[in-house]
């Protein structure tokens, strides 16, 4: 649910006019749902990458979009401080 929420922010919380941050979304959302396929999991459809390195790889995402906004310079609005919540405190 919360990987589907990432890629869904930018029509939800209404900042899909705004290039950088949409695209973030997409690239995070897509990112997180391959990792989670090709975890080696239960519900890992290919299996390949360790279940060690996929927790790795949430810190570093969530870490990543929490702190986007002011790394890359997202547009001053209202919703630029919400725009990394959907993946941010998943760890």
């Amino acid at each position: 649910m919360g990987r589907a929420l990432v890629a869904a922010a930018p029509a939800l919380i209404g900042f899909s006019q705004d290039k950088t941050p949409t695209l973030l979304s997409y690239v995070l959302g897509s990112g997180i749902l391959a990792l989670t396929a090709c975890t080696r999991a239960e519900w890992g459809l290919v299996k390949a990458v360790p279940f060690k390195t996929h927790l790795t790889l949430d810190v570093v995402t969530a870490l990543t979009s929490l702190s986007a906004p002011w790394l890359l310079v997202f547009p001053k609005t209202k919703k630029r401080a919400t725009s990394s919540w959907p993946s941010g405190p998943r760890f």
